[in-house]
């Protein structure tokens, strides 16, 4: 699983050189450098092995303020069903999970939006009336790294509650929500 990666909030106009560098260094070249040292060690045989990419909803959909990052994101998700095409006949598997917001220890809050203790679930408004927690997102993943997914390469798991389906719809602040 290649889980490397961050972000910050930036006007794409006033991001410098550097903080750019360092978008890309930690979204997309740690994650490529990983994939070329791991292969070497993975299972040609008839088992195979799998490569699970975390990316995020922010690599499908505009993220304002977060212009590079996404970028970065849909950079790996390209990546990833590209080498899923090249690595196929070695049996070697790319997948991707894509996130919505799930809390992490050094997630920085963002003005205006108040976050929950860390594994606790986050106030996100989805389609599903449900929350999300760092559970359903380590779920997700350890089905992508099991043999359950032998036969699933070059594709992305959206976990995010039905944010990307839903293209912008949010459910009402009325509606009840289950944990």
């Amino acid at each position: 699983m290649n889980n490397a990666g961050g972000g910050f909030h930036a006007a794409f106009v006033d991001l410098s050189a550097k903080g750019e560098e360092v978008l890309i260094a930690e979204n997309y070249t740690s994650a490529s450098r990983l994939i070329e040292l791991v292969l070497p060690h993975i299972d040609h045989g008839e088992r195979g092995g799998s490569i699970v990419n975390i990316t995020s909803i922010e690599g499908h959909r505009g993220a304002p303020g977060y212009a590079t990052y996404a970028a970065m994101k849909a950079a790996l998700a390209n990546l990833s069903v590209s080498l899923a095409l090249e690595l196929a006949p070695r049996l070697v598997r790319l997948k991707c999970v894509a996130p919505d917001m799930i809390p992490t220890p050094d997630m920085i809050p963002t003005p205006g939006i108040e976050l929950d203790p860390i594994d606790e679930p986050l106030p996100v408004s989805t389609p599903l009336p449900i929350r999300a927690s760092s559970r359903d997102f380590a779920l997700a993943t350890r089905f992508l790294v099991s043999d359950a997914s032998r036969f699933i390469t070059g594709t992305t798991i959206h976990d995010d509650g039905g944010n990307l389906a839903g293209g912008g719809w949010r459910r009402q602040p009325s509606d009840t929500y289950r944990t």
